[in-house]
């Protein structure tokens, strides 16, 4: 804050590439490597550690669904309608698309798809002599199969007590998620509609391992996960008394007793490691239910969407 203006500093990004153009004289002149035309700001921040873990982010599958419903239209009604068939939402006149589920919507300019890039696209499509082959060959049909529907026949009961008073049968929606992406992998049949389910398709042994570890614990419903959690909280606050009440010896204790003091202490943090890792699994799929459960429920209406549209094409 200026005490002669009142005004707050502003760190502008105009400033930080003024002073960047300053460091690049000062290592021109003694002779040291610049990086030359390089972005100063590279965009989206968020996407830096999924794109270093091999994985995609949600602007990156939109762009890959628009331009796999783009190579399929000679206009914007089937455009619209291969993007629509894909699970969005679309928003004709900013030309913005968002799956069901999702807050906010992802405007196709965005990612690269302005309103110039399509339509020279549309006008490609109508000169060429091969895209018709391409376009039978890669069609987008409208979904016929529900295996959601076929999944959940025999676990309506279960899964759809979720909001009784025993809590989300979490272990049957991780377990109903992970058998809908393993069968997405396995047949392009059964690929989601729902586009965050689609987008979920690259975590599925993150979901058998969840699986598995709910399992192993006997773990249900998130009453019994809360439960779990709570249990191991106690362990872990008894075992942390317990390694300072040997830390306060330590400090009153006598040069030759300090060492086995010091190997007693270390004993308990072994035991505590175990049980802040386990907490910290228990607490992330407790956190994650919720989104799973609602990533289910959009998929299952957008099935049902699908059957109610062929009953009244009929």
């Amino acid at each position: 804050m200026s005490f002669k203006t009142g005004r707050k500093y502003t760190n502008k990004i105009s400033e930080h590439i003024r002073l960047r153009e300053i460091s690049d004289e000062i290592c021109r002149e003694h002779k040291l490597s610049v990086l030359e035309n390089a972005p100063f700001y590279s965009g989206d921040k968020g996407a830096y550690w999924p794109h270093k873990d091999g994985k995609m982010t949600r602007r990156d599958l939109v762009k890959a669904d628009a331009q796999r419903a783009l190579d399929v239209s000679l206009n914007y009604p089937q455009f619209f309608l291969n993007l629509r068939r894909l699970g969005y939402e679309i928003d004709e006149r900013r030309l913005s698309v968002k799956a069901p589920d999702w807050e906010r919507s992802i405007r196709l300019s965005g990612v690269g798809l302005t309103r110039e890039v399509i339509e020279a696209s549309f006008q490609q499509h109508r000169v060429s002599d091969t895209w018709y082959v391409f376009y039978r060959a890669h069609i987008i049909p409208e979904p016929k199969r529900k295996p959601l529907d076929d999944l959940l026949r025999e676990m309506e009961r279960d899964l759809y007590r979720s909001h009784s008073g025993a809590g989300v049968f979490i272990g049957s929606v991780f377990l109903i998620v992970m058998l809908l992406l393993q069968a997405a992998i396995e047949n392009a049949r059964y690929t989601p509609l729902s586009p965050t389910m689609r987008l979920e398709m690259q975590n599925v042994k993150q979901y058998v391992a969840d699986h598995r570890f709910l399992k192993d614990n006997n773990i249900q419903t998130t009453a019994e996960l809360m439960e779990h959690i709570a249990q191991t909280q106690a362990e872990i606050q008894k075992l942390e008394a317990e390694r300072q009440h040997i830390r306060n010896q330590i400090r009153r204790a006598e040069l030759s007793e300090k060492a086995a003091l010091k190997e007693e202490a270390k004993v308990v943090t072994k035991k505590l490691n175990p049980l802040r890792e386990q907490l910290k699994y228990f607490q992330r799929i407790l956190d994650k239910s919720d989104y799973v459960y609602t990533m289910l429920e959009t998929e299952r209406r957008l099935e049902r969407q699908i059957g109610r549209n062929r009953d009244y094409e009929r």
